[in-house]
This record gives C-alpha cells, sequence and structure tokens, in this order.
C-alpha cells in the first residue's frame, strides 16, 4: 500500500512540475501578447496622424496642380 502511494505522490509532483512549467509559459506568452498591444496601439496612433496629415497634403498637392495650369497659361499669353 505504501508503494502505490509513493506513486501516486512522485506522480502528483511530476503534475504539480509541470503545471509550473505551463504557468512560466503562459506569463510569457501574456507578456508578449501585451508587448504587441503596446505595437499595435503605436501603429493606430500613426496611422492616425497620417491620415490626419493626408488631407491637407492632398489638398496643397491640388492647389499646385492649379498654380501649375495658371503658370502655363500665363506663360501661353505672354
Amino acid at each position: 500500500m505504501g508503494d502505490k502511494l509513493d506513486v501516486i505522490l512522485e506522480k502528483l509532483n511530476n503534475m504539480d512540475q509541470r503545471f509550473d512549467q505551463i504557468d512560466k509559459r503562459f506569463d510569457e506568452v501574456n507578456k508578449r501578447l501585451e508587448r504587441i498591444e503596446d505595437r499595435v496601439d503605436t501603429i493606430a496612433e500613426q496611422t492616425a496622424f497620417a491620415s490626419e496629415l493626408q488631407s491637407p497634403v492632398s489638398s496643397l498637392q491640388k492647389r499646385m496642380d492649379d498654380l501649375e495650369t495658371d503658370v502655363k497659361l500665363l506663360k501661353k499669353v505672354l
């Protein structure tokens, strides 16, 4: 009976060790996910900033195109 109990206790210890390993791996995965989330947040902020800049840049491009057309017309007139 003592031998069976020893075997059971050994298996329980092995299970505890495995659960400890699993816990460590989950901790590592959680840390990685937190870093990924931080990076995604940064990318989202940069994308929003870039999108905000896009409208004025497009507007300036349109104005430059219009000015270029005006200059061409002025050259033809002169």
